[in-house]
């Protein structure tokens, strides 16, 4: 079966999850399923793509890389898999973990995998899907929205999965962390759990009467202030420094990120200068830098990987 994960030019997969970038995640989720060869197709950033998933060595596996420039994209993943197998097609703003046992195949049919959209009553196409060889031969597309969009107005088979983690929106990235810590499940942690519900990663330095209230997630090289209140459900990505008395619960801090001291932050996403609140879906773009900033460049975040 050929395995294809294609990054759109809008994706948000080289974003951090957990201390490292979602496409590692999605890699790894993959490989979980026997999956031990991937081809990946994208548009921007090859280098950090090739430094993000290598050549697959060190999970044992096999990632063959494909940069699309001005080809078309349905013809040029033609030119490069094996089109007389299955093919899976996999959208690394989530990750998704049928039970392939038991998905429903029907002979002349492609398999979508949706998911139960927040009001429970509609729902929406992941962008992972099981193409038979004659019906993938067939497709023609420019890029994954136009794929999308066609793939909605043809007679495919859906399947629903619940099993589902998503860096889509603000709002996906942080109800995601939290059924990570919620869960202990769904992807590989590369920390300790130093107490129940704690989980550390390596150099993390705690100031003095600061809480912790579980569950909560501390990435690499990060500095607490004291007389700060974290938790519950509290994601604070690596390289980070949380100044004195600042209260953050049910918040992602993305890696890098500077928090100044005296703030209440809840229900939000902190990425770059940038604070967002889930609950109200409002976004304010922070310029003082005395309280939110970025420590480093991108291209500074990858070398140091």
């Amino acid at each position: 079966m050929n395995t294809i994960i294609i990054i759109n030019q809008n994706s948000n997969c080289l974003k951090n999850f957990f201390g490292r970038p979602f496409l590692e995640h999605v890699i790894e989720a993959l490989i979980e399923r026997y999956i031990n060869e991937i081809h990946l197709f994208y548009y921007e950033h090859p280098d950090k793509v090739l430094t993000i998933a290598g050549n697959g060595e060190k999970w044992g596996s096999t990632i063959n890389h494909h940069h699309i420039e001005n080809q078309n994209l349905s013809e040029f993943i033609k030119l490069n898999i094996n089109t007389k197998e299955m093919t899976l097609m996999v959208n690394p703003d989530y990750i998704v973990k049928p039970d392939y046992k038991h998905v429903n195949f029907q002979k002349g049919f492609n398999t979508l995998f949706f998911y139960k959209n927040y009001d429970w009553l509609s729902k929406s196409y992941t962008g992972w899907g099981l193409f038979t060889p004659d019906l993938f031969q067939k497709l023609i597309f420019n890029d994954l929205d136009d794929l999308n969009n066609k793939l909605c107005y043809r007679d495919n088979i859906t399947e629903v999965v619940t099993d589902l983690l998503s860096i889509v929106s603000y709002k996906d990235w942080l109800d995601s962390a939290n059924k990570i810590l919620r869960n202990k499940s769904g992807i590989i942690l590369k920390c300790r759990e130093t107490e129940n519900g704690i989980f550390k990663g390596r150099n993390v330095s705690i100031g003095k009467k600061s809480i912790i209230n579980a569950p909560v997630y501390l990435g690499d090289n990060t500095v607490i202030g004291s007389g700060t209140v974290i938790g519950p459900f509290a994601s604070i990505g690596k390289n980070c420094r949380i100044d004195d008395n600042t209260i953050i619960k049910n918040s992602l801090i993305e890696s890098n990120s500077y928090i100044g001291r005296s703030l209440n932050i809840q229900d939000s996403v902190i990425d770059d200068n940038r604070i967002v609140n889930t609950e109200l879906a409002s976004e304010v773009e922070i310029k003082d830098e005395f309280y939110i900033s970025n420590f480093l460049y991108e291209s500074d975040e990858y070398q140091k990987e």
